[in-house]
């Protein structure tokens, strides 16, 4: 008998033994080069960089560590020994003043798309692309310019790309580019001026707050715009899908 004939003979004796061990190899294979790709796409690098947010008031900075991925994305931050939690509060980098990186999901508004409402992801930054005049939102999933943009946390907090004027009552105030609001309907609202690095807090009772540019005009009281006729009201982020 040949070699070749031996080996066919034992395989029709043992086959049912050797299909299931050949489906276990299968298996065993097939789940090694399936953690060997995950670790190397989950594989981040660490970079440290100095931040600093602003609470009720009070200035806080600190030296954080992003996690970078093999995109040259941001994954996550350390904060460190402050133990910053991490919410809707975007996070400015002391040195880099043309770029901010928004820790939670928003709600992205392009008014220039009819108020589209799209969300983002944790993480976003938001950077001014001064060769191309123009504001890029970039994470792990997208990147996209978001230009003539704004955000809004689903709450109380609004993130303005360009200069934005600040009607409450019969007051007005000019917020600079990359600079928030919140408003506390009734109570109080306090904002934060990029340019100029500084944070007021103000009491309101009854006074309607509206933010206005050439591109827009929102009433943060009500979160709601108006496009032409159409009231639309602003919607949370978990609500929304993802801007592609």
């Amino acid at each position: 008998m040949s070699k070749k004939e031996k080996i066919k003979e034992f395989i029709n004796k043992h086959y049912v033994i050797l299909i299931p061990i050949c489906l276990i190899i299968i298996l065993i294979l097939a789940f090694a080069i399936y953690n060997i790709h995950r670790l190397y796409v989950n594989h981040t690098t660490d970079e440290k960089a100095s931040f600093y947010q602003y609470f009720a008031g009070r200035k806080v900075e600190y030296e954080g560590t992003l996690k970078i991925n093999r995109k040259n994305n941001i994954v996550d931050l350390d904060t460190g020994k402050q133990k910053i939690d991490l919410t809707s509060v975007p996070v400015y980098y002391k040195e880099d003043k043309v770029k901010v990186l928004l820790p939670q999901s928003m709600t992205i508004v392009r008014p220039l798309s009819g108020y589209k409402q799209e969300k983002t992801v944790n993480f976003s930054t938001i950077t001014w692309d001064k060769d191309n005049t123009a504001y890029l939102l970039k994470s792990n999933e997208y990147d996209r310019e978001v230009t003539n943009s704004f955000l809004y946390d689903g709450v109380d907090l609004y993130f303005f790309l360009t200069e934005t004027n600040i009607k409450i009552g019969n007051d007005e105030i000019t917020l600079s580019p990359m600079s928030y609001i919140r408003v506390n309907v009734g109570n109080s609202l306090e904002y934060y001026d990029r340019e100029s690095d500084t944070y007021k807090m103000m009491e309101i009772t009854t006074e309607q707050v509206i933010a206005t540019n050439k591109d827009f005009e929102v009433n943060l009281s009500g979160d709601k715009v108006t496009n032409y006729d159409d009231i639309i009201l602003l919607m949370v982020p978990s609500n929304l899908n993802e801007i592609k």
